[in-house]
């Protein structure tokens, strides 16, 4: 599916959200261009933009995201355009902690769509926020598992928020694979804002995929 007709599909499938954030809930959308895509660890494409949009009332949340690479394909060359429509609900379970559950449709391009699960525990500990998140995905079979971390640092005139990942999949090949982000936001109104980014990840695959990757992002996300 080319990427126009993807387009199309998700501004389709978002209408109804659309017309719904008119009587209630929060409805926010962004646009991100990254220097590379990675996919759990792994480089999938190299120059990519993501869109996304969501609408979200109370625990409940429903969006659709794409993955459309702007330049060649990474090495190994098996990525191409992909179009997630999801829906999920949170609710908390004790003092700073909570539970997220939902399902996705994963739709790509020149391959058959999957759906997969996943659960979350997710907290506040002070300015660390600490989660965790299992995924299976029916059609392969596939589990993941991702811990992460993010702290928010408060440097005099660059306050900035890192992330820690940690993961396993035992999709075809078990593998493990972690990375860093580091993301400077700045804030251009009451419901818009900016985030620059550096990542880095790495993984222990094999069989000739790239384990180490140093990329950077640029976002906007629009809140109403």
């Amino acid at each position: 599916m080319k990427a126009d007709r993807l387009l199309s599909r998700l501004c389709l499938t978002m209408l109804p959200f659309v017309c719904a954030g008119a009587f209630g809930g929060e409805f926010s959308t962004e646009v991100k261009v990254q220097s590379a895509y990675l996919d759990r660890g792994i480089k999938a494409a190299d120059l990519t933009w993501f869109p996304s949009i969501e609408y979200a009332e109370g625990g409940f949340y429903v969006g659709a995201w794409a993955a459309l690479p702007l330049e060649k394909k990474g090495s190994p060359n098996f990525y191409g355009d992909e179009v997630d429509l999801y829906a999920g609900y949170g609710w908390p379970v004790a003092d700073k902690w909570g539970l997220d559950f939902g399902g996705i449709r994963h739709e790509h391009s020149g391959r058959a769509g999957t759906d997969e699960v996943y659960l979350g525990l997710f907290g506040e500990l002070g300015t660390v926020s600490p989660s965790i998140y299992i995924y299976k995905d029916f059609d392969t079979r596939e589990l993941f598992v991702e811990a992460a971390a993010t702290v928010a640092v408060p440097l005099e005139g660059f306050p900035f928020e890192a992330t820690g990942r940690l993961g396993y999949s035992d999709a075809n090949r078990d593998y493990r694979y972690f990375g860093v982000d580091l993301v400077y936001p700045v804030e251009l109104s009451r419901s818009s804002s900016l985030s620059l980014g550096l990542h880095y990840d790495d993984n222990d695959f094999g069989l000739g995929v790239p384990d180490s990757n140093l990329y950077g992002s640029a976002s906007f996300q629009l809140r109403f």
